[in-house]
């Protein structure tokens, strides 16, 4: 009887993991993870920040936002957290061992955020790319208590994320 059940329990995880739940949809192999909100107070610009999660989609943060776009650099994290704020997409990058600059990658980032529909509301793109040195995967998009870590540029799957969250933080400003 036990191993029937067993069989049972790992046989249904198997069709979730397999199916996706309702940050994960069918037939998506990068998966969606809710992070705790932390508290979302504004802070003067330069403050030193210890965020409880790396990279963090919530928290305090400066009280100005970063302009929406692609960047080459490292945008401070205490920018774009506003803009998840806002309800913007952050997509962040680690850069490749070795390279100074990575333009193929700011460029497919550019042509996602070209592709992706601007805010219904305010009729921008709202998203902001940059560099994080510290990600452990090549690839990671950001929304307000929301994380997909991707282990390669998924055009597709981005923009789905992109869809299903962008304008949804706490706060409804361009």
């Amino acid at each position: 009887m036990r191993a029937v059940v067993g069989v049972l329990l790992l046989t249904f995880a198997l069709m979730l993991a397999s199916c996706g739940g309702p940050d994960n949809p069918p037939g998506s192999a990068a998966l969606v993870a809710a992070v705790p909100i932390q508290a979302s107070t504004h802070v003067p610009v330069g403050s030193q920040i210890a965020y409880q999660q790396q990279p963090s989609t919530s928290g305090p943060h400066y009280p100005v936002t970063a302009d929406n776009g692609i960047y080459t650099d490292v945008v401070p994290e205490a920018y774009w957290v506003h803009n998840l704020e806002h309800g913007a997409i952050v997509a962040l990058y680690r850069r490749p061992t070795g390279q100074e600059q990575c333009p193929d990658v700011s460029n497919r980032l550019q042509t996602l955020m070209e592709a992706a529909p601007p805010s219904e509301r305010w009729g921008v793109v709202k998203m902001v790319g940059s560099q994080y040195p510290a990600l452990t995967t090549p690839y990671a998009l950001l929304a307000w208590g929301r994380i997909m870590p991707l282990d390669e540029y998924n055009q597709d799957r981005m923009l789905e994320f992109h869809r299903q969250y962008v304008d949804k933080g706490p706060e409804d400003v361009r």
